[in-house]
């Protein structure tokens, strides 16, 4: 495993499912694991496994069902490569096949699928449900 930032040096916060993980970053000042992500998902009762080597395909099943994931990708910032956002489906618009994203630095976007694809890294951390 590689570690993946979230949420470091970002004004948002994730949100999953009304859980803010707003604050709980403050443990990660450098920028948090997969698995570290899983373990603040638990302290808001939201239960969740991560992955590597995924795919936009096994993002688009595992969203399908109305769950969340979180999905590393790579970015153009030169000072954080990598960063974590929330994908909450794919779909099509206007004939597009498109992914759906919230991303902590404040913005929400669809992004073409095969753009989305080309940016991923393969670490995903799947939500399977939140009591």
């Amino acid at each position: 495993m590689w570690p993946c930032f979230l949420c470091h040096g970002c004004p948002g916060d994730i949100e999953i499912r009304g859980a803010i993980l707003e604050g709980m970053m403050r443990d990660f000042p450098r920028g948090a694991w997969s698995n570290e992500i899983v373990g603040l998902l638990g302290r808001v009762n939201v239960q969740s496994r991560a992955a590597l080597g995924q795919t936009v395909e096994n993002v688009a099943t595992a969203t399908s069902t109305g769950q969340p994931a979180l999905v590393v990708i790579k970015t153009q910032a030169k000072d954080q490569a990598l960063h974590w956002v929330v994908v909450d489906g794919v779909t099509t618009r206007s004939g597009v096949p498109v992914v759906a994203v919230r991303n902590p630095w404040g913005i929400q976007y669809f992004q073409e699928l095969e753009a989305f694809r080309a940016s991923m890294t393969g670490e995903v951390v799947f939500v399977e449900y939140w009591y």
